[in-house]
């Protein structure tokens, strides 16, 4: 493993500031340690559910959105972004 003082500041952003990692699996075994990650995981399962419960109709039209939705995003951020 690097050597901590190796990581850059947005590695040490990321593991401490958004992920909020902890030392060891006792602390949050199982469960996210924010509640901004706890709505995304429930979003992003409910999304699911409704894009697959009626069969491989339904999947097939979520797909159109599930595929381009992450390049809809990416371009907003580098519009945002300049």
């Amino acid at each position: 493993s690097p050597l901590p003082w190796k990581r850059t500041d947005a590695e040490r952003f990321w593991e401490h500031g958004v992920l909020r990692e902890s030392d060891g699996f006792e602390d949050y075994f199982g469960t996210p340690s924010t509640t901004e990650l706890s709505l995304a995981l429930i979003f992003s399962w409910i999304s699911l559910f409704l894009a697959t419960r009626r069969g491989v109709h339904s999947a097939g039209k979520a797909a159109y959105v599930f595929a381009t939705l992450p390049y809809a995003i990416l371009t907003l951020l580098v519009i945002r972004g300049s």
